[in-house]
Order: structure tokens, then sequence, then C-alpha cells
């Protein structure tokens, strides 16, 4: 493949998602190339730069931004700094990936929708789950092959021991030792909502179709944060979630949902150990079940292959900023349902 085809990518921080996910993606992805990265500790940057023989070594957005090798960016920053990093990396003419949430409110995902639409460039939001071979295999199921959807039930439920986990699957994270946990991150509701819920929110909008109106309950226990709701989506089609950070049990993350030809069950794991979701399909007529197998599991990797598509190709890009703000206004209306004692929440255009 010719230069002109690939991807020439920088990643802008190199905390412990990029350590872990983003780089080694990009370590086995055949359109993109790492050639620069950038974090605000320049110790950092410097090791991970080393790892991965990256000489192009940043501690600014700017400088990045300024580097004509650079074709797009993935963000890997602090919630607040996606908007405003983000529109950045867009006026600057490169292509960019977002982790989520895509920002930290609805309006000002708004905005920078405005700045992309400007731009004619391309913006991906890091819900990488939609990326899954499984949970596409059961948003085709859901839509083509189980008939309309009366209900459905949507679970997310992070595990206590997720950082053991993390310990036995990935290089020790290179760390600054200065380095001290940003205010939204200890103001713990709010954030696990986000952080968490985006993916969750975004799986029931992938498979099921976009919610309309939701009612949402909260409760806390020690360290556990839960929020369980009722959704209706605009098919009509009505659900309930499941939202748990975290819990003394095993991952456990998934969908069921019951058709009027039949039903799936989709069971997506940890992410961590890049497998693909698992998904069972009742066919009533035939009275019997499929089970399909997926070779390629790694969302990290498929993701960023789709944004080198969307990037090279001019393919349709997933997530693009209408989900990012879909997921942002959905975790808006749990947190009002929330606040006024679970009263129904509707979403919709602006």
């Amino acid at each position: 493949m010719s230069d002109e085809r690939i991807l020439r990518v920088a990643v802008i921080g190199c905390g412990k998602v990029s350590q872990n996910m983003h780089l080694p993606a990009l370590a086995k992805s055949s359109r993109c190339q790492l050639v620069a990265v950038c974090d605000q500790s320049r110790e950092v940057a410097a090791a991970v730069g080393d790892r991965y023989s990256i000489s192009r070594v940043y501690d600014s957005v700017e400088a990045v931004l300024g580097d004509d090798l650079v074709d797009a960016v993935i963000l890997a920053i602090g919630d607040p700094l996606h908007v405003p990093i983000a529109k950045q990396v867009l006026e600057a003419g490169k292509h960019v990936l977002v982790e989520k949430p895509l920002g930290t409110s609805a309006a000002e995902c708004h905005e920078l929708r405005d700045t992309l639409e400007a731009t004619g460039l391309k913006l991906q939001v890091g819900l990488m789950k939609r990326h899954d071979p499984g949970l596409q295999y059961a948003r085709y199921a859901a839509r083509e092959l189980i008939g309309p959807t009366p209900s459905f039930s949507a679970w997310y439920r992070a595990c206590a021991d997720r950082y053991v986990d993390e310990s036995s699957v990935f290089l020790p994270v290179i760390r600054d030792p200065t380095y001290a946990r940003p205010a939204y991150k200890l103001d713990r509701q709010p954030y696990y909502l986000a952080t968490h819920g985006a993916h969750l929110f975004d799986t029931v909008r992938f498979v099921v179709g976009a919610p309309r109106s939701v009612r949402a309950i909260f409760g806390q226990r020690g360290d556990t944060y839960s929020w369980h709701g009722l959704l209706r989506t605009e098919a009509e089609a009505v659900g309930h979630f499941d939202l748990a950070v975290y819990v003394e049990s095993d991952w456990s993350e998934g969908m069921t949902v019951f058709g009027e030809r039949g039903s799936l069950r989709i069971d997506l794991p940890n992410p961590f150990f890049l497998l693909p979701g698992q998904v069972r399909v009742f066919d009533a007529d035939s009275a019997s079940w499929r089970t399909p197998r997926f070779d390629q599991g790694d969302p990290y990797l498929r993701q960023l292959d789709a944004f080198a598509a969307s990037a090279l190709d001019d393919a349709p890009v997933s997530a693009d900023v209408e989900d990012g703000i879909a997921a942002m206004e959905m975790i808006e209306a749990v947190e009002a349902s929330v606040a006024s004692g679970g009263a129904e929440e509707r979403l919709g255009d602006e």
C-alpha cells in the first residue's frame, strides 16, 4: 500500500487508554501509521515514543497541529478538553477521533458539529463497541431477522476487579509521578454516568433505535453507583436499562431484544480482552437458535480501520458526531430524570 493511502496519525494524550488500547491498535493497523505522540508530560510522551520508536514527541497541541506529516489525531484527553481541542484539530485541517463521551454537554457538542460541518473533515467518536462484530450482527438481527421490537433490556455492570484484569493483559502503564486525578473524575456520580453510560446508551441506540423518552432512578451504596431506567424508542419499543459501577461480580454487559418473529441475546466481554461479543438469535418459525462465530474481535483495531476508511475513502463515519450528541443527550436526560425523582424526560432534536 502506498504512503498516500495510509492515514498518518498522532495521538494526543498518552495516558492509560492510549497506552492500553489506541497505541497497540495503531501498531496492528495496516491502514494507519503512528507518526507522533503528545502529552502534557514531556517525560511520558518521550517514554511512549521510545516504546513505539516514534521520534516526533510533543508536549503541546499546537506543535502537533503544526506538523504537516500528521493527517489525523486521536484525542484521548480529559473530557472537558474534548470539544475545544477537537475544534482546534479540525480548524488545523486534520481529521479527528475523539474519545467518548464526545463532550461534557450536548450544547457544546452542537457547537463542535457546526465546526465540523464548516471544515468538511471527518470526526469519529470513540464508541468502539459498535465496531464489535457481535454487536454489529445483533443490530442486523434486531432489524432484519426477528421482526419489529416490542421489548428489550440492556445492562452494563463494570466489575470492581477490572484493574486486576488490566494488569494481567497490558504492559505496565508509563506514568507521570506528579499526575493528580482531575476534579471532574472525583465527582463520581456524573463521571461514572458519562464515561460508562455513553457506551450503554449508544449500544441501545445502535441495536434497537433512538430512545424517545426515559425515566430513571439512581442509587448508591458504598463504592457501587447504579442507575435503572425505562426507555421508549421512537419506534415505540419499550425497555429497561441497568448501569452499575462497580459491582463485586464478573464483567456483565449486553442486551436481550424480543421481536415479533424471534429474539436475541448479545453478551459483550470486558473490552480489555479484545474478544467479540457472543450472540444467540432465536427464530420462532423454525424454533431454532443461530449462534454465529466471529474471527476478529478487537474493537479498537476495527474502530481505527473504520476511521481510516472514512478519511481515506470517504466511507461513512461510525460513530459520527450525531451519535456522540445523542449519547450526551441521553446522559443529560437520565441526570434530569434522577434529579426530578424519576419523571419522564423526552429526547429529540435541539
